[in-house]
Parts: structure tokens; C-alpha cells; sequence
């Protein structure tokens, strides 16, 4: 019996055998090559092949994960297409490499030029441009991809490919376990759409397990256990049974209002990224929407979302809650959210960068091109528009009067704009917690990124894992900047909400609620315990 710890990316528990994956290995491929026209007219048959399965593999996961999950599969399609791509393919092949080794070499060669590069949304394509190939290799060497699952099992790999995770059959998909892996890849965003328990940066050797082992996959603690015995196995077998019911006792609270024991009604809302994540927020009972991450609308593709296609998102959103009220956060790109479509530069330290509301004051014509899409859509339901990254009143001033200047244009052109549309910002910075009287004089709610408030009031990189210890949204520092935000939102008469992870730690709900607190937002699947916490709050 061994543990091996690894890094949690999706809650749960389950005993079940490992399948494990071994990728495809063009040194084991028997592939006969041909004449030089033969291997270029074999590779141009294969971008074919590659371009339909790609097609079906989107349609597949917009049906299961939805929309912002499958747009993956057409970033795939667009960069087998690369002409930069396919013509270091043909010269390869010209220069007579049989075309399964000339597209391993120039996938390679992508991979390590996106690699390279000081910039986290592009080094995610190397992973992409690594896929591609190796479908394309596949599909020349007549290999089919190793993804047949004959019993539910648990999926042990070094690392996955998007594409990988999709074509496994999801119902015989228990669990993901990943030698390698990051928190904010694709696969990642995959496996936490699927709802099944994950870890990633297990070092568990291809040795140590074979397909068919029992394991025990605890992603609650974050370890994955080999041959268990019948002691643990009788163990693990009561957390199970305990987590399950506790699952069930938790759905008591679906119809139930969100009130504390005093009878102080407390908002509780979902975030999500998009249209499609709608159902989980009914499905859950969350009162509304308190973050929808609009940056979503603007990775993943080449050229900017149209204001056409931003209103008709927002409209379904809107008509989807059905009178519950939708908070929409504005672009908030740059740092760990790179896109291509908007070319930034590349910054020394993009934490501290250029992103959120600076993209958008220094970009107006972006910036009013999603505001005109969110006033269209206010007709359709209840909308608030959120401004992330705020440090300074005079941010504020210069949002609001853009917004006003968005009105105005709409309404000349004769499209109809909601009256009342709460403005609100996002407190995630220090200088924003000690100005907070001053802003909430300018504003109509506050809501709280606890992510980016620890990060910046730590000094410490959430995204770099040398410095995880010191990552902790509990901290006492952090702790006492927010409530100095609720104390001044309440002298001001406006609400305060938390859209941060804090907000569902029911270990603190308690607090935040004494606090001042008013409102949370938190993913769907924790919606219900945090109801159960706020019913528990004498308050």
C-alpha cells in the first residue's frame, strides 16, 4: 500500500481501478513511407481527417461541458490550419522526412517556440500545438487514440491533452489522476466540468500501477492511495457513504430561503463563465448571478467578440435567470488571463500590469464596445455591471462617465436601455480597502476578489507554486481589510458581497456574515452548504 500526495483540482472520493494511459509513441508506430508526393498528398489527407474528428469533438463537448468548454476544440482547428505550421511540415517532407515524423518535428518545434515565450496564455498553446500533431501522426500511422475504457475506472497519465479528456466516454470516467498538470489548463477546466474528482502533480511512476489496480482517489485530502487494504479500503468505504449523505442531507436546503438564525436574509449567488453554466445555477437553487466572467467571451480566438455577439450572450444569460439578477463582471484580462485576440505586450510582471479596468481606460473603444452590449441587453432581465481592479476614485469617475457617454450614443440610435442598472466594483486590492469610504459614496455595491486581495496584500503570486505556502485567504491581514470594506459600505448605505474564493469557506461564513456582509457568490456545487452555514449563523 503507498500514498502519493498530489494537488487537488476537483473535488471528491472514490475507490475504483486506474486505466492507465500510455500516450501514442511514434517509435512504436510501423509506418511504410512512400515517394515524396505520396508523404505530402498522405499529409494533406490527414489535416482533413483532422479538421472533421475536431468538428465532432466540439459538437461532443458543447453538448456535455458547454460552449466556453468546447471552443477549445475550434482553437484546435484554427492552429492545424497555422499556414506557418503546415508550410515547416511540407519543406520537412520536401527535404524527404516521411510526413508522421516531419508533423512530430514541427509540432515540436511549435511547442518549444510557445514554450519560450513570458507569456502563460501562450505557453498553454504549447500543450495545444503537441495535440494537434500527435492527432495528425495518429491518423497517418492509422492508430486510434488510447481511450477505450471497458469499466469506470480512474485515469492515471503523466499529463492529458484536451482532446484526450473529451474523447474518454464520460460515464466510465471516475476520476482523473496526472503526473504533471496545472490548475488553469484546459484539461483541468475540462475535468472540473465533467464533476469528477481530479489531481494533478502526482508523482506516481508508470511503473508503480497497472491497468486494472484498485486505488483509492481522495481528492478531498489530496492523495491517491495503491493496493489498499481491507482496513483502509472499510474506511474509505465510510467516508464515501458519509460524504454521499452528507450530499443528500445538503439538498434539504434547495427551496430553502438564505437566512440566518436572527433572520438577517443574506444574497448567495453562483460564478460563471458562461451561458451554459445557467443550469447549474438553477440547479443548485442560487438566488442569482454574482459573477459572470465576461474575459471568457474573449479567449480561445483570433479576433475580438463583436458587440452583436456580446449582446446576444448577455440577452440568453439575462432571459435564462429569468428576473434573478446578473452581475457582469467587465473584461478583467491581463495577468493569469492572457488572449490572444488583443495582442498585449509582454510585461515583466503582468500581476501588477496592465490589466482589467487599465486595458479598458486606455483601450475606449474596447471598452464601450462591451458596455453598448451589456445596455442593449438590460431589457432582457435584471443586469449590474461590475469594474474589476479598481484602486482610485478617479477610475471610477471615468467609468461611470463612459457608461453615461454609452447611454447617451444607444439611445440616440434608438435602442432601448434598462433605467436602473446597479454599478458596482470589485474590491481586490489594498489601496481599494483603505479608500473604500470614498468609493462606496460613487457606487451601488462593493463585491470582494479574495484571490487577488491576498494575493496583493501578501506580496505573493498565486500562480507561482514556490510561493504557494504563503498563499492564505484566512490571513489575518486580509481578514481585517475586508471587514474595514463592509464597515464602510454600511456607512454608506450600499451592499457588500465576497466573489472570491473565501466565500465558500462555511468555516468562516459565521464571521463574514458579523461582518457585514450581505451578499456571497460562490461556484454552483458549493451553493448548498453554504446556504446550510448561513441557516447555522445566530447572527
Amino acid at each position: 500500500m503507498t500514498t502519493y500526495q498530489g494537488r487537488v483540482i476537483s473535488p471528491g472520493l472514490v475507490v475504483a481501478p486506474v486505466f492507465v494511459y500510455e500516450k501514442f509513441s511514434l517509435d512504436k508506430c510501423e509506418y511504410v513511407k512512400g515517394t515524396i508526393a505520396e508523404e505530402q498528398a498522405k499529409f494533406e489527407h490527414s489535416l482533413k481527417v483532422a479538421t472533421e474528428q475536431l468538428k465532432q469533438l466540439f459538437t461532443k463537448a458543447l453538448n456535455e461541458l458547454g460552449r466556453d468548454k468546447s471552443l477549445l476544440f475550434e482553437v484546435h482547428r484554427m492552429l492545424i490550419q497555422d499556414d506557418d505550421f503546415k508550410d515547416e511540415v511540407r519543406n520537412l517532407i520536401n527535404s524527404g522526412v516521411d510526413a508522421p515524423h516531419a508533423v512530430y518535428t514541427a509540432g515540436d518545434n511549435f511547442a518549444k517556440m510557445m514554450q519560450s515565450l513570458d507569456d502563460a496564455y501562450m505557453q498553454e498553446r504549447a500543450l495545444d500545438f503537441k495535440d494537434i500533431s500527435n492527432r495528425l501522426i495518429r491518423i497517418l500511422c492509422n492508430v486510434e487514440a488510447q481511450t477505450e475504457l471497458t469499466v469506470p475506472s480512474v485515469i492515471l497519465a503523466d499529463d492529458l491533452e484536451p482532446s484526450e479528456t473529451v474523447t474518454f466516454r464520460k460515464d466510465k470516467i471516475l476520476g482523473f489522476v496526472l503526473r504533471q498538470g496545472s490548475a488553469n489548463s484546459h484539461t483541468a477546466i475540462l475535468a472540473r466540468g465533467m464533476n469528477v474528482p481530479a489531481l494533478i502533480q502526482t508523482p506516481v511512476k508508470q511503473k508503480d500501477l497497472k491497468t486494472g489496480d484498485l486505488v483509492i482517489l481522495d481528492a478531498v485530502s489530496g492523495c491517491l492511495i495503491s493496493d489498499p487494504d481491507k482496513e483502509l479500503l472499510a474506511d474509505y468505504k465510510v467516508k464515501i457513504a458519509d460524504r454521499q449523505a452528507e450530499l443528500e442531507e445538503l439538498k434539504r436546503y434547495l427551496h430553502k430561503p438564505s437566512v440566518t438564525k436572527s433572520g438577517r436574509v443574506i444574497k448567495l449567488y453562483n460564478n460563471i463563465g458562461s451561458v451554459d453554466d445557467i443550469a447549474a445555477v438553477e440547479a443548485n437553487g442560487a438566488e442569482g448571478v454574482g459573477l459572470f466572467r465576461s474575459e471568457f467571451l474573449y479567449m480561445g480566438r483570433s479576433s475580438l467578440p463583436t458587440e452583436e455577439e456580446q449582446t446576444e450572450i448577455y440577452t440568453k444569460a439575462l432571459k435564462a435567470l429569468q428576473g434573478k439578477l446578473l452581475i457582469v463582471r467587465t473584461m478583467d484580462i491581463g495577468a493569469d488571463k492572457q488572449v490572444t485576440c488583443l495582442r498585449l505586450k509582454k510585461e515583466a510582471n503582468p500581476a501588477l500590469g496592465k490589466r482589467a479596468v487599465r486595458i479598458c481606460l486606455a483601450d475606449k473603444p474596447l471598452f464601450k464596445e462591451q458596455l453598448k452590449a451589456l445596455l442593449r441587453a438590460s431589457v432582457y432581465g435584471k443586469l449590474a455591471i461590475m469594474i474589476p481592479m479598481i484602486i482610485s476614485v478617479d477610475e471610477v469617475r471615468q467609468c461611470k462617465q463612459i457608461i453615461a457617454e454609452c447611454k447617451e450614443e444607444l439611445l440616440k440610435a434608438d435602442y432601448k436601455v434598462a433605467d436602473d442598472i446597479p454599478f458596482g466594483i470589485m474590491i481586490e486590492t489594498p489601496a481599494a480597502c483603505v479608500l473604500a469610504d470614498e468609493l462606496a459614496a460613487e457606487v451601488d455595491f462593493f463585491s470582494i476578489g479574495t484571490n487577488d486581495l491576498t494575493q496583493y496584500t501578501l506580496a505573493c503570486d498565486r500562480q507561482n507554486p514556490d510561493v504557494a505556502y504563503l498563499y492564505d485567504d484566512t490571513n489575518e491581514a486580509v481578514l481585517r481589510l475586508m471587514k474595514m470594506v463592509a464597515e464602510a459600505a454600511q456607512r454608506h448605505g450600499i451592499w457588500a458581497g465576497i466573489c472570491g474564493e473565501l466565500a465558500g469557506n462555511t468555516s468562516l461564513t459565521s464571521k463574514l456574515i458579523e461582518y457585514g456582509f450581505t451578499e456571497l457568490s460562490v461556484s454552483p456545487a458549493k451553493t448548498l452548504a453554504v446556504r446550510r452555514a448561513i441557516a447555522h449563523t445566530a447572527f
